[in-house]
């Protein structure tokens, strides 16, 4: 691939063969009401990276999902997308420029539910027939753990792999009594968050997400891009700015 200029990283959207492959028109404006979804999806569509990854024709080996669903998506802008792509995008992007789509199973899970979950996995792999269909199949395992409830060991083995995972994800570990009053549980559970996020968590300087602004700016600078003038300095420095602040994850 012929090397860039650092300016032409984040004009690659502007240039052939991609002017033509990507959808650039500026449908937010008129709007009165946008959505941070929106704005965030057409800021990360136009990245250095996502150009980069475009040219090179190749698929991103272990990218994040965020990456890869904007790879997959990002000739389109927000108004082409269908609701289901939309909320494909979403549900991957997670927590990206300060904005955060994770639902509540994403930002807080049971341990135990989900050990439960994969005992169930193990019994239907266990009592799974040839040619049965997956509701005979989950049929069998529920009449087997109504006669058979699962053994410490099972509990012990699923828990812990549950656990591991949810560690290696970054996730707090929490062990909390089954009989507190929720007034109580919920006391105690905000003071041992931050307790945790104290000791183990280096702080970050915290980045105001001020979406509202990303949607002009992108107008304005490639508006100025594909003018006979071209970009200011000023200008470039500020959408770079903007730009480079998206870490996908």
């Amino acid at each position: 691939m012929k090397s860039q200029t650092h300016r032409e990283r984040y004009t690659w959207h502007l240039r052939p063969p991609f002017n033509v492959q990507f959808d650039r028109v500026h449908w937010w404006q008129g709007k009165t009401e946008l959505d941070q979804a929106a704005a965030l999806y057409e800021l990360a569509r136009r990245h250095p990276s996502v150009g980069q990854r475009r040219a090179e024709k190749a698929p991103a080996k272990n990218a994040p999902p965020s990456f890869h669903w904007t790879c997959l998506l990002g000739l389109n802008s927000w108004e082409k997308l269908d609701y289901r792509d939309r909320e494909n995008w979403k549900a991957s992007v997670g927590k990206l420029k300060g904005l955060d789509f994770r639902d509540e199973g994403e930002q807080c899970r049971s341990l135990r539910v989900l050990a439960n979950w994969k005992i169930i996995d193990q019994r239907k792999e266990l009592l799974k027939k040839d040619g049965a269909t997956f509701t005979e199949t989950s049929l069998l395992a529920r009449q087997d753990l109504a006669k058979n409830p699962p053994t410490d060991k099972e509990w012990e083995q699923a828990i812990s792999q549950r656990a591991i995972e949810a560690h290696r994800e970054g996730y707090i570990l929490l062990a909390v009594v089954p009989d507190l009053s929720e007034k109580i549980a919920a006391k105690i559970l905000v003071k041992k968050y931050e307790e945790h996020r104290s000791f183990y968590l280096v702080s970050e300087p915290k980045q105001r997400a001020r979406w509202e602004e990303w949607l002009p700016l992108i107008s304005e600078f490639e508006n100025a891009a594909t003018s006979k003038s071209g970009v200011k300095s000023q200008l470039f420095a500020r959408y770079r700015r903007m730009a480079d602040s998206i870490r996908f994850q």
